[in-house]
């Protein structure tokens, strides 16, 4: 017989007894765009969050840094990734007034302006003793900058630092009220550049559920984009929808726009994208004036904030941000001219589905306005995915995507467990029912915050585990109901109801 060991008292601390999982990245969206990234690596991922300051001193400015600012204004914490792109070079300057100094543009501009006009408000020549003044709006006059003395070298270069621009005038006389107008395109963003951002994203161990990506695309780049993100969910990242922006409509009518967008995403079938179609001017918090934005940016600070298993279109949620409202005033434009009505450059329009539908019955996310209400909501958010797919909005593909990431999690920590098996080498049934029960735990959150109507998980019993045979499971959801028309009978009667 052996000796008796020495006496003491162990302890062991076992873990995940509470069922703990990591926090859900269900509002997380990340953002890949343009931008001037001071402190960070192109198509490296990284999370912000804060303040739009500190997504300013980070990510710098362009599109992508704009709408991350937006979100994170909207109390959201986002995952930026910046992508390479080709700056565009702004439209030739319209001179109006009797003047006789020429302006012109230098710098790569960092984002889209819809019209920028340059005001003369006090007269002069680059270089006298009381020099030259000038304004200078970035949104057709809805807001402008104080008023700006010309330099004696005639490079205005105030603007420089956060919109890529500095206007060069030459050495002739402004006259006060001559105005100097262009306007500059957005940022050519390639799918092959989106394309290596993604795969930046899929390689990083930032959570997020969501992908927006800033720029407008066509199909055939969408179709590139899409392929690159089918294969995320082989790295087991569940993606909850992918936003994208179509074109705009570049001078064409209306009615030539929508049939345009309607025929190159004819046939489109994917069950995770949302592509918005049209334009509206959104308040940039970072540069404080409107700039013309795709309607995916409300849709998408919409998503940050509200349930996985709301509509982005619900009434009851209010109207999208007004397009005059900013909560901090920016660097650049200080002095609101337009409070309310907003003044569009010629050829620009905002597309309103209830006044000119079309663009909702082929699958695109729109606008529209309600009678009565102020603003705009989203009609639906609509996913382009087949006749005869299941996920024909956003909220559905998002749910899917946080049972799948909860699904993994669990089983995740059943691989390689030793079970009792039957007589035939099959799973007992107490085992498969023991996995069931506990992946609807780790579900439970999803109904006890009602984000779905119920749900269960069913595990087969007829894999062959000593032959390595898959152990199928099966995890039913039931959806919410989202009512889209209410028929209202108004009738006289000679009683009371």
């Amino acid at each position: 017989m052996s000796a008796p060991p020495i006496p003491r008292v162990g302890f062991r601390f076992p873990n995940r007894n509470l069922g703990q999982t990591p926090l859900s990245p269900g509002n997380i969206i990340a953002v890949i765009g343009a931008g001037t990234i001071p402190d960070m690596v192109l198509n490296t991922p990284r999370s912000l969050g804060g303040s739009p300051d500190n997504v300013v001193n980070q990510a710098g400015y362009g599109p992508g840094p704009d709408l991350c600012a937006n979100l994170v204004q909207g109390g959201a914490t986002v995952v930026y990734v910046p992508c390479d792109y080709t700056p565009a070079t702004p439209s030739a300057v319209d001179h109006e007034g009797t003047g006789t100094s020429v302006m012109s543009v230098t710098g790569d501009p960092f984002d889209q302006y819809m019209q920028v006009i340059v005001t003369c408000v006090r007269a002069g020549t680059p270089g006298d003793a009381i020099p030259p003044r000038v304004t200078i709006s970035l949104d057709n006059g809805n807001s402008e900058t104080g008023q700006l003395n010309i330099p004696a070298d005639g490079s205005l270069d105030v603007l420089a630092d956060t919109t890529g621009m500095t206007f060069e005038f030459t050495a002739a006389a402004l006259v006060a009220g001559d105005t100097y107008t262009f306007s500059v395109a957005y940022p050519t963003v390639a799918a092959a550049d989106v394309v290596t951002a993604l795969q930046g994203l899929k390689a990083s161990t930032e959570p997020f559920s969501m992908i927006y990506v800033c720029g407008p695309f066509n199909k055939a780049d969408t179709d590139t984009i899409l392929t690159e993100v089918a294969t995320f969910e082989a790295r087991k990242k569940f993606v909850g929808g992918l936003f994208i922006e179509s074109v705009d409509a570049d001078g064409d009518s209306e009615a030539t726009w929508m049939a345009d967008l309607a025929e190159d995403f004819e046939g489109e079938a994917s069950d995770l994208l949302c592509v918005s179609a049209g334009y509206m001017p959104v308040r940039s918090v970072v540069l404080g004036c409107l700039m013309w934005r795709s309607i995916g940016w409300g849709a998408a600070v919409r998503a940050s904030l509200v349930a996985i298993s709301r509509d982005l279109g619900c009434r009851e949620d209010e109207a999208l941000t007004s397009f005059g409202t900013v909560a901090t005033q920016g660097p650049i434009i200080s002095t609101p001219v337009i409070d309310g009505a907003i003044a569009l450059p010629d050829g620009f329009f905002i597309h309103n589905e209830a006044l000119v539908p079309g663009l909702n019955a082929n699958q695109f996310m729109t606008i529209m306005s309600e009678e009565g209400l102020p603003g705009f909501y989203i009609t639906n958010p609509n996913l382009m995915s087949g006749p005869m797919s299941d996920y024909n909005l956003l909220q559905f593909r998002r749910i899917s995507a946080e049972v799948a990431r909860l699904t993994n999690i669990y089983f995740v920590f059943q691989l390689s467990k030793d079970i009792l098996l039957n007589s035939e080498g099959l799973v007992l049934d107490k085992e498969a029912t023991k996995w069931e029960q506990g992946n609807n735990t780790a579900l439970g959150t999803l109904t006890t915050r009602q984000n779905v109507s119920s749900l269960g998980t069913v595990v087969g019993r007829d894999a062959n585990i000593i032959n390595n045979e898959a152990i199928p499971v099966t995890v039913r959801w039931q959806p919410k109901g989202y009512p889209k028309v209410f028929d209202v009978t108004i009738a006289m009667t000679r009683t009371a109801a």
